[in-house]
């Protein structure tokens, strides 16, 4: 009788306590990740600053300059290149949004194959890019695209992508003085094609607690128009065994609602509270 309810508590104290590392270490991989997108966003603002210095920019200048970025490196991994997109506005505009823009990529590096296929891609005709673009140029803030398919992606197992977008402006030091002011001084958007997969995967990896291993970690776009879209899952291609059940959690990563689905493996315990050491108990107590 005794041995089963000192049974019984510890059953709950380890239920609290699996929950309680499933939040942990989704909202450890929401902030992993906010920091990979707030390195991303440094760079974007410098060559925000290159475009607004007085010089023309050419395309030997705008290679140099995203050569000494080292975009190779370790904690960049995601990063599929650096670009400008020229804004060239329509003639008809309203105060809030000109009719009919483009948002042309005129500059990207490295100059790979995967980048060359982007080059002159309208970004403002397709809604989702569309979306973060003229949300930074009325905020003049950076904005995260939800999940798009990257020209740059080829062969039969694409990742899923994404575009973080700050946009450049003329006179950037001046006060604006309406929306349609900001739309008339904009040159266009600083911005970086993402490969979801590699970045959040690069950032898992900064994430130092023994909870990642062997857990299957998904994630998902929350907004409304692209509900349960897959960013992210670390398993994907690989026979999904009986386990424990996907537990959910919403967070935001740069402004977007995202759900972080946790399947911790069972080195790390199981949603009932059991463990070796109490189902030994178990048997030996009764």
């Amino acid at each position: 009788m005794i041995t089963g309810v000192l049974i019984h508590g510890q059953r709950l104290i380890n239920q609290v306590d699996y929950q309680r590392n499933e939040r942990l270490l989704a909202n450890q991989i929401a902030a992993a990740v906010s920091t990979q997108l707030s390195m991303t966003e440094a760079i974007l603002e410098g060559v925000a600053g290159l475009f607004q210095s007085d010089r023309p920019i050419q395309d030997d200048h705008f290679s140099r300059f995203v050569a000494t970025l080292k975009l190779r490196n370790p904690g960049l991994e995601g990063i599929q290149g650096i670009g400008f997109a020229s804004f060239l506005p329509s003639i008809s505009s309203t105060d809030q949004r000109p009719a009919a823009p483009k948002g042309v990529i005129t500059f990207l590096q490295p100059a790979d194959w995967r980048n060359q296929r982007a080059m002159g891609f309208n970004m403002l005709l397709d809604p989702i890019r569309r979306q973060a673009m003229e949300q930074s140029a009325l905020s003049g803030e950076a904005a995260l695209t939800g999940p798009v398919r990257l020209p740059q992606e080829a062969g039969e197992s694409p990742q899923t992508g994404a575009v973080l977008v700050v946009p450049i402006y003329r006179g950037a030091d001046a006060v604006f003085l309406s929306a349609r002011d900001r739309w008339q001084r904009l040159q266009g958007w600083s911005f970086a094609p993402l490969r979801m997969g590699d970045l959040i995967t690069s950032a898992v990896t900064t994430i130092d607690s023994p909870l990642k291993y062997d857990t299957r970690i998904v994630i998902d776009e929350a907004s409304a128009s692209r509900l349960n879209q897959r960013l992210y899952d670390n398993q994907s291609g690989i026979h999904q065994t009986q386990g424990n059940p996907i537990t959910w959690v919403d967070v935001s990563v740069a402004h977007r609602p995202w759900r972080i689905g946790i399947q911790l493996g069972p080195r790390n315990g199981s949603p009932e509270g059991w463990n070796a050491s109490l189902t030994l108990g178990l048997l030996f107590g009764l």
